[in-house]
């Protein structure tokens, strides 16, 4: 092959987008990663005045459980191209 010939793959990878509603299903974020939600829900959390220890530690979706709010996650498919 000659030195200048390069090949380029284009692959298509889904990311995944993570909405969170509300008890009244308000729209009250949307997230890139699983770090940025989780972020967001201990913010709620310390706000509500439900932060360890006054309530006992719990991963970010059951305590988006156990306040009544839900998610919704969507693949959205990304083209990335690999040289």
């Amino acid at each position: 092959m000659p030195k200048d010939f390069s090949i380029t793959f284009t692959l298509e990878i889904d990311k995944m987008i993570y909405f969170l509603y509300n008890e009244s299903d308000e729209l009250v974020g949307e997230f890139k990663s699983v770090y940025e939600l989780e972020i967001f829900v201990d913010g709620v959390r310390e706000g509500r005045g439900e932060g360890y220890p006054v309530t006992p530690r719990m991963s970010p979706f059951d305590y988006i459980k156990q306040i009544g709010w839900f998610l919704s996650i969507t693949d959205v498919p990304v083209a990335q191209s690999v040289h």
